[in-house]
């Protein structure tokens, strides 16, 4: 029996109306139709009026399935348009998954990634302003850069199981991917 997706919408700025909610409930919810191990999605609208008109609706969303997290952010002039262009974006993120955990021959494995501990401080300029702590979970360097990739990122910390160690992949300039291995002195 298949667990049905719990949506949480909220607003930065703005009110969400029903007629969005409604919207963002079914463009999001579609989504588990692509990988029904979806079982969270966190979406986020914000009108930022700082910004030009053709990227004043920004929408974020994030999926967590069973620790895999997949996040697109959008903007666009009409709160509609980013909705569709993110669900867009997030299914070609989750076939793109699926292929790739198919193309190994192997089934999908939890790689966790729990909620970042974020805190905000006054911190004079030119200083550290946003400290995150998070949990980091042994995965592979392929898998990091898969979870990389779904999260779009520049870089991505995990435990290597293999040394058990603190291990970073990140993205080069020319399009591969880095690993780095610190050693301690």
């Amino acid at each position: 029996m298949a667990r049905e997706l719990k949506i949480t919408i909220s607003g930065s700025n703005m009110k969400v109306s029903n007629s969005l909610k409604t919207y963002v409930q079914e463009k999001i919810g579609r989504l588990t139709k692509y990988y029904d191990r979806i079982r969270t999605a966190e979406v986020e609208l914000v009108y930022q009026d700082n910004k030009s008109a053709e990227e004043s609706q920004r929408v974020e969303v994030t999926l967590n399935a069973n620790g895999t997290m997949f996040r697109c952010e959008e903007s666009s002039i009409s709160m509609y348009a980013s909705i569709d262009i993110a669900a867009e974006k997030l299914e070609r993120q989750l076939r793109r998954y699926k292929e790739k955990m198919v193309g190994k021959g192997r089934k999908t494995k939890k790689a966790e990634l729990p909620a970042a501990d974020e805190q905000d401080f006054p911190i004079p300029e030119n200083e550290i302003v946003r400290v995150k702590r998070f949990a980091v979970k042994p995965m592979t360097p392929d898998e990091a850069t898969m979870q990389m990739e779904m999260l779009n990122h520049n870089f991505f910390v995990f435990l290597n199981p293999e040394t058990e160690e603190i291990n970073v992949i990140y993205k080069r300039g020319d399009g591969n991917y880095g690993l780095i291995e610190p050693e301690l002195e």
